[in-house]
């Protein structure tokens, strides 16, 4: 996910916030997504939480470009699915809303995609870490992602420019391989891709 925080910006919480959870004592829902402005910032609801992300950094942006053309360029040549690259909202129940920065769906998952994003959790997605989501994204959301079905999950370190794979269905604390420098890596759910490091953090 792009960089965001866990606070809420003051002048929005103080206009929205207390309403919703004040009022009604309980965590967010989709519903409540729904009601949150279109002014420009980038939502999500974790467990019920609101997380707020400003624009990503250029360096991010230049990761997520490369990610979703090696991806694209694949499936041109082994069609199967879709990839998605944020903003695109993915419902996963009524506490979840997520923003994935890139997510493939496999052809038998294709139908949780609709209108307003996905109803349901892609085969593969990629999150890219900043200083303010790391925590986010290695910690609740993996769990979050895991439990709905997520089967790979790709945590790209820009800092370190590394890529670590995670085989969610097998574990979400120990990567299935980490890879940075001059490595390339592979997919279990995409059969035949190959990923080459360098590619990825070109800039």
């Amino acid at each position: 996910m792009r960089e965001g925080a866990r606070t809420v910006d003051p002048g929005f919480a103080a206009a929205t916030l207390p309403v919703m959870r004040a009022v009604n004592y309980r965590p967010l829902t989709t519903e409540d997504y729904q009601d949150l402005p279109n002014d420009g910032r980038q939502y999500q609801i974790v467990e019920g939480e609101l997380f707020v992300a400003p624009a990503p950094t250029p360096f991010h942006q230049s990761i997520l470009g490369n990610l979703y053309v090696i991806l694209r360029d694949h499936l041109r040549h082994h069609p199967g699915g879709k990839v998605f690259l944020a903003p695109f909202d993915v419902y996963l129940d009524k506490n979840n809303v997520v923003q994935p920065d890139l997510s493939w769906f496999s052809p038998e998952r294709e139908e949780y995609i609709s209108g307003r994003g996905a109803e349901g959790p892609p085969d593969l997605l990629i999150e890219i870490l900043s200083p303010s989501t790391e925590a986010l994204d290695l910690g609740l959301k993996k769990e979050v992602y895991a439990r709905f079905g997520v089967r790979e999950m790709w945590i790209v370190d820009p800092r370190m420019r590394v890529v670590s794979v995670f085989d969610l269905t097998r574990s979400t604390a120990t990567p299935e391989g980490t890879f940075g420098a001059e490595a390339s890596f592979g997919s279990q759910v995409l059969a035949g891709l190959a990923v080459s490091c360098p590619e990825v953090f070109a800039s």
